[in-house]
Order: C-alpha cells, then structure tokens, then sequence
C-alpha cells in the first residue's frame, strides 16, 4: 500500500511537472515573434541546431533585410523560392506588395533560395557578408543605412550581364570577385571598393554627395577593364585605383 502510495506521488510530480515546466523536458517555447520566452527554451533551440524553413511566393520581386546593426552572413542560392535561417528566433518576416521583409535581431545567417523571381536586395543597418551564387536571377542590390558588406559570386559560373549597384547612407559595399560582364552603380554618400578578383568589362559609376570608388589593393593589377566615373568626383583619387584598367571621367 505504501509503494502504491509512494508511486502515485511520483507520477503526480512527474506529471505536474511535464504541464507545469515542459522545457525541461526538451520543449522550446516562442512567442508569436520566434523568440524564446524563458532560457531553457533558449538553450534547447541552440542546441536543437533547428532551421525554421519558410516559402515564399512567387510574386515576390524584392527582399528587404533590415538588420540590427549586427553581424550578416547571406547567401543566395539556386533553388525552390523559399528561406531559412540557422536560429529561428533571431528574425522577423513579413510581406507587403511584391516585397519580402527580413527584420533581424542580432547577429544573422539567412540563406535564401530563389527560381529566378527574386531580383533585388535590399540590405540595411547590417555588416557582414554576401554569397551570391551567380545566374541565381539577383541582378541589383541596394546597401543603405550605414552598412558594411562584401558581395562574394562563384568565379566558376558564366558571367553575369549586367548588375545594379545602389550604395547609400554612409554605406560601404566591396565587390569582392565575380564574373560581371557590366556593372551600373549609384554612390551617394558611400563607397564602393573594387577587388582585385572582380572581373567585368566596364563599371560604369555615379558618385553623388561625399562618395568615392577605389580598388582594395590600390597599385596592383585589376581585372576591371574599363571603369567610367560621373558626377561628383571631389573625393575620386586615381591613386586609389588598381592599374590595368581604363579610367574615364565624365560629368
């Protein structure tokens, strides 16, 4: 009688206990924005290694990342039209028109696949990095509110046409390698930074504001052939420049 007693008590606890405080038992607990609501939660979604996977449709033209001021790390893949990231709890979505919102909190890693639908991304407030895996449809890109990202492309793949650059806000953007056959870019009160492992025919650049463009190793050979720079080229140094290209100033 005394066991039976005993082993009721138990199942009782254990059992207010799995109602009462189900993290303990592994279950993560979010709120209606992906964030954990209690530490356990938290450490059994970092340690679950968990990827929240969305789809998105395919009406979206636009991607708008708004970041924290915190680390980015994006890539761009071919595939089906969705997204996913390594923490679930880290982001916010939303869709509005033919754009897709990213709000993020803290440091980030998205990975975004797309049909060729997608072809522009904005980024805001973030510093980081971008993979783009090129013929992946993206064929302009906006940095904006003093953000800080290199864009990396598979040098193995055919090149480009054509790409749209936007650099804004006290924004930097380093083009780091890629096979681009023309880039078109506009800097207002930014900077682009050309690297030496970027290979196009002709970039053809506006500055406007305090802007500028210069190579990231100024002096060495750069696989930029022909670079045009217009507008406001107060801040535009030649120093600055890789050798090997054409440089031809406009108004």
């Amino acid at each position: 009688m005394k066991k039976s007693i005993l082993y009721f008590c138990i199942a009782t606890v254990l059992a207010i206990s799995v109602y009462f405080l189900p993290n303990l038992y592994g279950t993560i607990r979010l709120n209606e924005q992906n964030d954990p609501i209690d530490p356990l939660s938290k450490m059994w979604l970092d340690k679950s290694g968990k990827q929240l996977q969305h789809d998105y449709p395919a009406t979206i033209r636009v991607l708008k990342i708004e970041g924290s001021g915190d680390d980015l790390i994006f890539s761009v893949k071919q595939g089906a039209n969705n997204f996913y990231s390594k923490k679930i709890y880290n982001y916010t979505s939303r869709i509005s028109g033919d754009t897709l919102y990213l709000k993020t909190k803290g440091e980030t890693e998205f990975s975004i696949s797309n049909r060729g639908t997608l072809n522009k991304i904005i980024i805001e407030k973030a510093h980081g990095f971008i993979h783009d895996e090129r013929n992946t449809g993206i064929s302009s890109f906006e940095i904006g509110n003093s953000s800080r990202m290199r864009l990396f492309t598979k040098l193995d793949t055919t090149a480009a046409k054509q790409l749209q650059l936007q650099v804004r806000d006290e924004s930097v953007l380093q083009l780091n390698n890629g096979k681009i056959s023309t880039i078109t870019a506009t800097v207002n009160n930014g900077e682009i930074i050309l690297g030496s492992k970027l290979m196009t025919d002709t970039a053809n650049i506006r500055l406007e504001g305090r802007s500028t463009v210069r190579s990231d190793m100024p002096g060495n050979m750069q696989e930029v052939k022909n670079l045009i720079v217009s507008g406001n080229r107060q801040y535009f140094k030649e120093k600055n420049m890789g050798k090997g290209m054409t440089i031809r100033m406009i108004q």
